[in-house]
């Protein structure tokens, strides 16, 4: 099933029904070691935001946001995180979560670890470079889709 057919799944049940017969086995499929599926636990707006790396580098995640912020020229926020973190996450909200997520956005601590480096470009002025310490929250929207990220702590990088 992909994401599509599930959220109309989500506008023809009920919650209980909806999370029982479909979010629960969506969330099993995609975070199987063996799915290249797990981007589907995502919002399409989640990944527009994020920059998905296979490795990090304070270089990669500044030229991501300078291209993204015109050059500096506008104020842009800018998140690199790996794959490796982003399954985690869908591993670990199907073991934890979603049998239990209300028909609500709701936000959960997570356990996961992983690499995510934040970019805030204010314009004309310059960008600040943080990387993510210790774990994460990850905020789950009404259809059951991870829609938002953050670390509990960020560490400022020098340039």
């Amino acid at each position: 099933m992909n994401q599509a057919e599930l959220l109309q799944y989500a506008q023809q049940e009920s919650w209980d029904d909806y999370r029982k017969h479909y979010l629960i086995c969506y969330y099993k499929e995609k975070s199987d070691h063996r799915s290249t599926q797990w981007r589907d636990c995502f919002t399409n707006a989640f990944l527009g935001r994020h920059s998905v790396e296979g490795t990090l580098s304070q270089q990669t995640a500044l030229d991501v946001c300078r291209r993204r912020s015109l050059q500096g020229r506008q104020n842009f926020e800018s998140t690199l995180v790996t794959a490796a973190l982003l399954q985690k996450i869908v591993a670990e909200v199907n073991e934890r979560f979603i049998a239990g997520h209300p028909q609500a956005y709701h936000v959960y601590d997570l356990c996961s670890d992983g690499m995510l480096i934040h970019v805030s470009c204010t314009a004309g002025v310059g960008f600040l470079l943080r990387q993510a310490v210790g774990s994460f929250k990850v905020g789950i929207d009404q259809n059951g889709l991870i829609c938002h990220l953050e670390a509990t702590e960020y560490r400022d990088l020098k340039q």
